[in-house]
């Protein structure tokens, strides 16, 4: 017989087994942390989030989160609105305030928090924020990002309960 055939033929099994052992080991997942701040700028922490520090990097002490840069992934190349309900509605569904619709703050149901004018006409905007069901006029329904993690089988802890997973639902 070749051996030139049966070097080959004893290889492959060796290499499927190993194949087998992998797919059958759990995916290793990453640790995601984020942190959403109402009314922190990029120039509001010690860690600068631009080229180079800034004046207002040199006046916050902010260690750490200068130690979880050092130790993870930091995010230099992001976009949030000036005010905080868009840029919640974007992280919850993950799409932008083009698409979503919410432009302003969402405070009550059914109310806008638009100041009317005699020269400008204001559109028609989702003011009542985003829901993961139907029914409610003036929302953008959507899945949110945390049901996404937790359909690819991620857990979600919330501050308020970090012994137990949350069920991540809209709140």
């Amino acid at each position: 017989m070749d051996k030139r055939i049966l070097l080959p033929l004893v290889i492959l099994p060796a290499f499927q087994t190993g194949n087998m052992q992998a797919a059958d080991q759990p995916a290793k997942r990453p640790n995601i942390i984020l942190f959403m701040v109402d009314d922190m700028g990029w120039e509001d922490t010690s860690l600068p989030f631009w080229t180079e520090k800034t004046h207002y990097n040199e006046v916050y002490e902010t260690p750490n989160m200068e130690r979880l840069a050092r130790q993870g992934v930091m995010f230099t190349q992001a976009y949030a609105s000036s005010i905080s309900s868009p840029s919640r509605c974007s992280l919850i569904t993950g799409t932008n305030a083009a698409r979503h619709r919410v432009t302003n703050w969402t405070l009550q149901k059914d109310k806008t928090t638009d100041r009317k004018d005699s020269l400008l006409d204001i559109p028609d905007w989702n003011y009542n924020g985003v829901s993961q069901v139907t029914g409610t006029n003036n929302t953008f329904v959507g899945t949110s990002f945390v049901q996404l993690l937790k359909n690819s089988g991620f857990p979600f802890y919330t501050s308020d309960a970090v012994d137990e997973p949350s069920s991540g639902g809209l709140s």
